[in-house]
């Protein structure tokens, strides 16, 4: 969240010296790392870290299309920020309500945080949502008859698992 000035103000106690074969760059690299890092972050960013992972930088836009907000889901799940995750593919439902692949990452997301009963939820609609011809359709009901297991529906888990099987 800071200005351009801020970022780059800790980068005063370098020394600009060959780092031909030196593990740390020089002064003039680190400056332009920093600033190329908040010129995509948009040059007005905000951090982004819900829960303790890596800290990422997200531009602040209001008007992100349904393809960006899952894009960005799909990184924040990969590492590991499930509830900024979540909070993307969300997005991305309000936006397209039939967006199967938003509720399928989403309810990866949900399993993560150990929301079983959500996941059950979105993967359900993942099942309403695609044909059977695709491949993910088993794969829905593969992962909808994990979070059934962890819920102990035993009987709910082993209909998934079987019609998984069925299907693929």
């Amino acid at each position: 969240g800071a200005d351009l000035n801020s970022a780059l103000a800790f980068t005063e106690i370098f020394l600009e010296k060959d780092d031909t074969y030196d593990t740390h760059p020089t002064k003039s690299k680190r400056v332009n790392a920093v600033i190329k890092g908040f010129n995509k972050a948009g040059g007005d960013s905000t951090l982004s870290n819900t829960n303790n992972t890596p800290t990422e930088y997200t531009q602040k836009n209001s008007n992100m299309s349904v393809e960006e907000y899952l894009n960005r889901g799909i990184e924040r799940l990969n590492s590991e920020n499930y509830n900024g995750a979540i909070s993307d593919f969300t997005n991305a439902i309000r936006i397209k309500p039939d967006y199967a692949s938003a509720y399928f990452n989403r309810a990866y997301s949900k399993a993560n945080l150990k929301d079983y009963s959500g996941s059950v939820e979105d993967l359900s609609k993942v099942i309403k949502l695609l044909p059977e011809l695709d491949p993910n359709y088993a794969v829905a009901y593969f992962n909808r008859g994990l979070s059934k297991f962890r819920l102990k529906d035993y009987y709910g888990a082993i209909a998934d698992y079987t019609k998984a099987i069925e299907l693929d």
